[in-house]
């Protein structure tokens, strides 16, 4: 509401309904008021409260025109003033903003004397209200937090308070108890995050007599505690022994008198405490492996491209990404991925089918148009199965011009493949040098159709090197396939350099890994 004229001293000339008008404008204006100072900053609070005050009493005591000297743009009138009551006319209008507004109209007959008298009398109240007390302090900066700002703080304080209950865990007297190993193994687990608490996990692998014995939880029996662990031949024999039931009211447990009651569910988390301590025990040894292995660096500097981009970590780097790797089950590409079957890259093992698939999924990220086979295809019975594995990974789709695949023939052996859809050739590596009739018969008979080719593949053997231990074929293999992606010739140095094409690649399926989903169907 805006007032355009002093009302003090008119309520005479006033009739009522224009008075009782009034008084709900100016009861509207002072409810909005008072919505808005309540939301202000304490200073603009305070300082918008002190001039309420001060403009209360000077209406109480009949001194507004005096208070309101110091403000332009208002027309005060002198109270002594005679007005005529034919001469104001009270209007109510809305301005554009939806704010009543009352004005006076008032023709008033002032002389000049009147007139420079009251005008003169303004500028002095004028000058008195410049040095006032009314400051209004400009208002404070905002004291909150960016939706970024507050991201970063609330994850450093989840981090301090893990480290702190960790910390508080490790000094507690009481032992580790399967029941928190369970919380622990419930999501994802690293090295790092799971090997403090499974070292203090006290549990001793019991030794039972005799045959099970299966019952019901009685009605307000607890569930049984465990305090000790099975052996994971008798874990299998109890799984197979607990009857399944719907009924999720009536829970099964498996008895003996050695050991006590467990049930089924914790049977499965007992497994599951047994296999990872197995696996942190891998990461021990692959960890071990890292600080000992060796190789001749200026044969690594001599071959060049592809394989040299790595030979500026250091050890620590690699030891740390071994460390902090997921040692749960993920998935790559629709691909059940396990990354504790990755710890086989250590040493002189056999490469498994995880740890071929994952660095042929690198290939098909680091170099273009190229699509990967499932080698899962081989072993399957029906063809309708072995065209339903093979296309698993869309290795056919016409903008893979490049198909690269590998085979297990026979048993643990592996052999590899390269189809360039454009020079329309077909190049087969066996590690051994020896004959490749199965996987060429495979290749015509599943892959081929797939093509859509007119005219059969031709066949071409690579004969750069041959194996010369029994457990490199893995490493050879995936050597070659990027070799004829990168276009670049077998180097001799590569002969011995087999331990860091293995830390290579094992690094490279590390940050697959990390990448991959938690779900399955999410490609990445």
């Amino acid at each position: 509401m805006t007032i355009y004229a002093n009302i003090t001293g008119w309520d005479r000339a006033l009739s009522v309904n224009q008075i009782r008008n009034l008084h709900s404008l100016a009861k509207q204006q002072m409810e909005r008021i008072v919505a808005v100072l309540t939301k202000q900053s304490t200073p603009t609070f305070k300082s918008a409260f002190d001039f309420l005050d001060e403009f209360g009493k000077a209406l109480h005591e009949g001194s507004f025109p005096e208070f309101a000297a110091g403000f332009p743009g208002h027309v005060v009138v002198n109270d002594e003033t005679s007005v005529d009551e034919s001469n104001i006319t009270v209007t109510s209008t809305t301005s554009k903003s939806g704010v009543s507004k009352v004005m006076f109209n008032s023709q008033m007959q002032c002389n000049s004397k009147q007139r420079s008298s009251h005008l003169a009398k303004k500028d002095i109240q004028s000058a008195k209200r410049a040095h006032g007390a009314f400051f209004f302090s400009p208002p404070p900066k905002s004291p909150g937090l960016t939706y970024k700002q507050q991201q970063r703080l609330d994850r450093a304080t989840k981090i301090r308070a893990s480290r702190t209950a960790a910390k508080r865990l490790a000094e507690s007297e009481c032992p580790i108890s399967f029941e928190d190993v369970q919380k622990l193994l419930s999501d994802g687990y690293s090295w790092s995050s799971a090997r403090s608490t499974m070292d203090e996990l006290k549990l001793k692998t019991c030794d039972v007599q005799g045959p099970v014995e299966v019952r019901l939880l009685q009605a307000g029996e607890s569930m049984p505690a465990v305090t000790s662990l099975l052996d994971m031949g008798k874990i299998d024999e109890d799984k197979r022994s607990i009857p399944y039931d719907v009924d999720e009211s009536r829970v099964y447990v498996a008895y003996w008198k050695e050991f006590g009651c467990i049930s089924h569910d914790q049977l499965i988390v007992m497994e599951r405490i047994i296999a990872v301590k197995n696996t942190l025990r891998d990461v021990g040894s692959t960890l071990d492996w890292i600080e000992d292995v060796n190789w001749k660096e200026g044969s690594l500097t001599a071959i060049g491209g592809p394989f040299n981009d790595e030979h500026m970590l250091s050890k620590a780097e690699r030891k740390g990404a071994v460390m902090s790797m997921p040692l749960c089950t993920k998935y790559l590409n629709t691909e059940a991925t396990s990354g504790a079957s990755l710890l086989v890259y250590r040493q002189d093992m056999w490469l498994n089918s995880t740890c071929m698939i994952t660095a042929m999924m690198y290939m098909q990220r680091a170099y273009e148009c190229v699509g990967i086979v499932n080698p899962a295809f081989y072993h399957s019975k029906s063809s309708a199965d072995k065209i339903r594995l093979a296309s698993a990974f869309r290795p056919f789709d016409s903008t893979k011009r490049r198909v690269i695949g590998v085979l297990n023939v026979a048993g643990l052996h592996w052999v590899a493949y390269y189809i360039d859809r454009d020079a329309h050739v077909c190049y087969t590596f066996d590690p051994l040098q020896g004959k490749v009739s199965k996987m060429t018969s495979a290749i015509r008979e599943i892959i081929e159709p797939l093509l859509h080719m007119e005219v059969g593949l031709p066949f071409e053997a690579v004969k750069w090197c041959k194996q010369e231990d029994g457990s490199s074929c893995g490493v050879l293999c995936l050597a070659v396939l990027e070799l004829l992606l990168a276009k670049k010739p077998w180097s001799a140095e590569l002969g011995g350099l087999i331990p860091y094409l293995r830390l290579r690649y094992l690094n490279k399926s590390i940050a697959l890994l990390h990448e991959a989903s938690e779900e399955r169907g999410v490609r990445l």
